[in-house]
């Protein structure tokens, strides 16, 4: 649904609630991207922090660069 929407910050509220009890990491990823997209860095790095509970630095760091 998310991906389906050109509104960038309604994207941004489906993706937050969608992550609310989801730990996929290419759902996290897209609220990274989503965040970034709408200058919201401090929202993003927070996303990124919480993803580090369950996923390493490089995990991390090799999935958001695959989606840029």
């Amino acid at each position: 649904a998310a991906l389906q929407t050109n509104d960038k910050l309604r994207e941004y509220e489906l993706l937050q609630s969608a992550s609310e009890f989801n730990k996929d990491p290419l759902l996290w990823a897209e609220k990274v991207k989503a965040a970034q997209a709408l200058g919201l860095d401090r929202y993003a790095a927070e996303a990124r922090e919480e993803m580090k509970s369950w996923m390493s630095e490089e995990e991390i760091e090799a999935l958001l660069g695959e989606m840029y």
